[in-house]
């Protein structure tokens, strides 16, 4: 069959998956968009993740232009997984979804449209839900997308929240930048938006909701654990980041201030695995008082000296004027 529009590739990124996955392969069956292949990369599930996705291509494989099932014998990370299905695949865009989250119907239809009405679109955001316990949540319209490129760099470096689960690339440009950075097995994105927005790459948006982010216990950030309160694996990886990825760049744009931020993330975070416990009300003491305070404190120091230097240069420029004064 022929289409008009641009073929999709949706990469869908498997690891033991097998409680959420058939949601996530309906709603990829459901877009309202034809024209689309359809990927799955499975990071060597222990469960039967794979058996699950190769049932269910053999009966749904006539609904896309093409199917392909990704197997590895062992266990590689998230940013690889996401690697293999990006170079497998040959649509002009992309969209990667994680095996336990769920597209819209009109996700691919909603990103395409936008990306043909508007040129040289190379990464767009839509908004998500949050899902957990079958209840939505909006997410909130994030001011970051109406910033210019150069502030939106700022923004990324500074923490800019902005959600894997609702980007739509294009291919090249994916390709080009290099994929994801594979020295960080359990974090894909961050050091992806740095790189990217560092490159001159505008973020676009459209304020449509495209996917449904399910939290659980499973999730890789550990933020939604009832034991733990951080992921080791995933805050080794935000470890490297910070300090690899972001810090040396604040230092160039002298944000001394988000630096003193992010190493006050390490230290109270190292604290928080050591007590292992989110609970434990030392823990949730230094994750929202000192960390929150501490930070506020240094914005406020911030505007103090911002202001004294203020009212030094014009102290300096009355004493000038007083002796010089300006004759009309």
């Amino acid at each position: 069959m022929k289409y008009e529009k641009p073929l999709i590739s949706i990469i869908i990124i498997t690891y033991n998956s097998s409680k959420y996955v058939v949601e996530t392969l309906e709603s990829a069956k459901a877009q309202t968009y034809q024209n689309i292949e359809l990927i799955i990369s499975d990071d060597s599930s222990t469960d039967n993740t794979i058996e699950i996705c190769k049932n269910w291509i053999e009966i749904n494989t006539e609904r896309f232009v093409k199917t392909e099932l990704i197997t590895v014998k062992k266990n590689s990370g998230i940013s690889s997984n996401c690697n293999r299905g990006l170079y497998a695949t040959k649509g002009d865009y992309v969209k990667i979804i994680a095996g336990d989250d769920i597209l819209l119907d009109n996700c691919i239809t909603d990103f395409t449209n936008y990306c043909i009405k508007n040129n040289n679109i190379k990464i767009i955001f839509g908004r998500i839900y949050y899902l957990q316990n079958k209840t939505l949540k909006e997410d909130e319209v994030n001011i970051f997308y109406s910033l210019p490129q150069n502030e939106q760099f700022i923004k990324i470096l500074k923490g800019s929240g902005v959600p894997a689960q609702a980007c739509f690339f294009n291919r090249i440009t994916l390709i080009d930048l290099g994929g994801f950075d594979e020295k960080y097995k359990f974090i894909e994105d961050a050091p992806l938006w740095v790189k990217a927005s560092e490159k001159g790459i505008y973020f676009h948006f459209i304020n449509k909701f495209v996917a449904k982010y399910r939290l659980h216990d499973n999730n890789i950030s550990g933020l939604n654990r009832s034991s733990n309160f951080i992921n080791y694996k995933f805050y080794a990886d935000q470890k490297k980041i910070i300090l690899n990825e972001i810090i040396p760049r604040l230092k160039f744009q002298n944000l001394y201030i988000e630096i003193f931020h992010l190493y006050n993330i390490i230290i109270i975070n190292k604290i928080i695995i050591l007590l292992g416990n989110k609970r434990n009300i030392i823990s949730m003491g230094l994750s929202l008082f000192i960390l929150k305070n501490s930070y506020s404190r240094m914005v406020r120091m911030n505007k103090k000296i911002k202001s004294s230097l203020i009212n030094q240069y014009f102290a300096k420029f009355k004493r000038q004027f007083c002796r010089n004064p300006i004759v009309l």
